[in-house]
């Protein structure tokens, strides 16, 4: 997803010049427990923490990356699984959780040499959660433990709710990273501070004692992985437990915990799994006709286009979303039918919000990508942007409360139901779930209704392809305010 225009593309995945910062400490060992799913177990009290940087990332452009990482064994099997991950870049943030299960969020880690040290930072949401620092390039590492440490087995817990909110994918996923070329490899004396946050838990594994810092830099690949473990089936089994299962019965609080969360990562899920509630939430709507061979080119089979060649563009802002909080987005949009009924099918969206994000991609199929759509009144023009990365790719304007709508009109349009296609590949890559997911509103209360003079402009984007949709006629443009309103849980209408 989006199909227009897919946040990754297939594997594997070549990383040049990747750069790791990892901290080795000594945590608490029952706080070490809370966070391992059964039937992994601790190795001891020891915990990674690391930050990487990626300069070259095939698919996924340059981007940095800081998280948690906990030595485990499955098995009898050294494995070291992940226990929380933050980057700031959209695409290995979709593809990781989706293929993988990597317990990808959206945030700002930064890893650089200052002066005569290796000094790694994580901001989340403004505030400073995780600062790292190691001197620099003191000890040489032996290449062979090196490669043996890069390439040994490591393993995620992937979580995917299906429309309906119940978990449709709960598994471990192992995978090997295969090295090309190592650059160096360093270890040297550090420290590590890690703060509080709800939402970036990393001090939830408290430092106790730091052993030490390594530095290394190589080429590597990342291969697709394999299911170690599958919690659904063996629930269906009802083969969790010893003797004939991994599981020992003194580890049933934490499988619950397992199963019962609704997303990725458990120690701090991106988003609740229920419907969602929103208020003060204000559209900006453009109502336009375009190129019908387009139109034709991303429906899915059986999704029939409306005859005007007609498609909706709409900016949103919203205040408070439960579970979500303060967002905007900007999505394009197809009047269609299907099996007989009317729906928007939802062609691409940007938003500013990691939360929303993944709650859309994951639960509803929704097409979304992160950039960083804008509205504001000036004077007697109410204008709209929409920036991906730092370009702009969208503006609108629409005359400020020109005409005033029927509420009831403008409670049609947003009661109208998008028609979402929902792509989630399985470990290998493959699509593992290819749905058409129906999302809906309910409990509407609109403040008020405009129509006015509108114009859009449109800029060609490889990664926001929006003005492959030109703008052939503007028939309207349309401002609401909305007081409050649910989003449901989405219905699956048609599985490919």
């Amino acid at each position: 997803m989006p199909f227009i225009s897919p946040s990754y593309p297939k594997g594997p995945y070549v990383f040049n010049n990747r750069e790791y910062f990892i901290v080795a400490y000594e945590s608490d060992p029952e706080a070490i427990r809370r966070a391992v799913p059964p039937p992994l177990k601790p190795q001891s009290n020891v915990v990674l923490y690391e930050w990487i940087k990626m300069p070259d990332s095939s698919g996924f452009g340059c981007y940095e990356e800081s998280g948690t990482v906990i030595p485990c064994l499955f098995e009898g099997e050294k494995v070291n699984y992940t226990a929380q991950m933050y980057l700031n870049d959209e695409p290995p943030i979709s593809c990781g959780r989706e293929i993988w299960g990597f317990p990808k969020k959206y945030a700002q880690p930064k890893l650089r040499v200052e002066t005569d040290t290796l000094t790694g930072i994580l901001d989340y949401g403004g505030q400073i959660v995780a600062v790292g620092t190691m001197q620099y390039k003191h000890t040489e590492l032996s290449k062979e433990a090196t490669i043996k440490s890069l390439t040994s087995t490591s393993c995620n817990l992937k979580i995917i709710p299906g429309a309906d909110f119940k978990p449709s994918v709960i598994r471990l996923v192992a995978y090997n990273i295969q090295l090309l070329n190592l650059h160096f490899a360093y270890e040297g004396p550090a420290r590590l501070s890690l703060s509080s946050h709800v939402n970036a838990p990393t001090a939830d594994l408290p430092v106790r004692k730091v052993i030490g810092g390594k530095h290394i830099k190589g080429d590597l690949i990342l291969p697709y992985g394999r299911v170690m473990y599958d919690y659904i089936k063996e629930d269906a089994k009802k083969n969790f437990f010893m003797p004939s299962g991994k599981i020992p019965l003194e580890d049933k609080d934490l499988l619950d915990a397992v199963m019962n969360c609704p997303s990725m990562p458990t120690m701090s899920p991106s988003y609740p799994g229920k419907p969602v509630t929103f208020t003060n939430r204000e559209y900006l709507i453009f109502h336009y006709r375009t190129n019908s061979d387009i139109i034709r080119k991303v429906l899915p089979e059986k999704v029939i286009p409306n005859p005007k060649d007609e498609v909706i563009f709409t900016w949103l802002t919203t205040e408070g979303g439960s579970g979500i909080g303060q967002f905007s987005r900007c999505t394009l949009k197809i009047p269609c039918t299907f099996e007989g009924k009317h729906y928007l099918f939802s062609v691409l969206s940007v938003i500013n919000n990691a939360a929303g994000l993944t709650t859309g991609r994951e639960i509803y199929g929704m097409p979304l990508k992160f950039g960083f759509p804008e509205m504001k009144v000036k004077a007697d023009t109410f204008s709209a942007k929409l920036l991906y990365s730092d370009q702009e790719v969208a503006v609108g304007s629409v005359a400020y409360k020109h005409y005033r709508m029927d509420t009831k009109e403008a409670e049609d349009i947003l009661l109208t139901p998008d028609l979402n296609l929902k792509i989630i590949p399985d470990v290998a890559g493959s699509a593992e779930i290819a749905q058409l997911v129906v999302s809906e509103y309910s409990d509407i209360k609109i403040r008020s209704a405009y129509r006015g003079p509108a114009r859009l402009g449109l800029v060609p984007h490889v990664n926001a392809p929006f003005a492959d949709f030109p703008v052939v006629e503007m028939l309207s443009g349309t401002h609401f305010f909305v007081d409050r309103m649910t989003l449901n849980a989405g219905r699956v209408v048609h599985d490919f």
